[in-house]
């Protein structure tokens, strides 16, 4: 299922435009999965690296371990799953709220932390910046992360078969 929008107007500049399209249906199985918001199986929805890339058949799901979300169009952050292709080298990428939520105004202590790391070499998760938008909902500017995976181990450590395990949360996410 590929989805098409006609007459999106997106800002301009120098940060990415990342937009993602899903049906109402998509949407509805995302609000009615069971284990609800803290599910990790992803529902299907069109992802476009606007105006340069639509990438269809990609899969999304709330992450993160607070998802007090509301719909997926107009509020969370994500972790997005590619099948088939890479997109800027990745098969998975998170889209997170910068700020802590609102714990950081500057919005730009995590990604200072980072750089630190990077700067002295140090394995560190690479942020970067896009304005998120869904269903044609401006999210605003988000940061695109790249967390330990097995993408994350093959650019540190050259290794594309690591262990990489998942601490369950202070909440039980799975």
């Amino acid at each position: 299922e590929c989805l098409i929008r006609f007459g999106h107007m997106l800002p301009g500049g120098i940060i990415g435009n990342y937009v993602m399209w899903m049906t109402d249906a998509n949407i509805a199985r995302w609000d009615s999965t069971p284990g609800g918001k803290y599910s990790n199986e992803p529902q299907d929805l069109t992802f476009v690296y606007a105006p340069y890339r639509a990438i269809y058949a990609v899969g999304a799901r709330f992450r993160g371990l607070w998802r007090g979300y509301g719909s997926p169009v107009d509020s969370g952050a994500y972790a997005v799953e590619l099948s088939e292709e890479r997109f800027q080298g990745q098969y998975e990428f998170k889209i997170d709220q910068p700020g802590q939520n609102g714990g950081d105004l500057t919005r730009l202590a995590e990604h200072f932390c980072f750089w630190i790391a990077e700067t002295i070499d140090v394995p560190a998760t690479r942020v970067e910046y896009a304005r998120v938008n869904v269903n044609g909902i401006d999210r605003g500017l988000h940061h695109d992360l790249l967390t330990p995976s097995r993408d994350f181990s093959k650019s540190w450590f050259n290794d594309s078969d690591p262990q990489v395990f998942k601490h369950v949360g202070w909440i039980g996410e799975p």
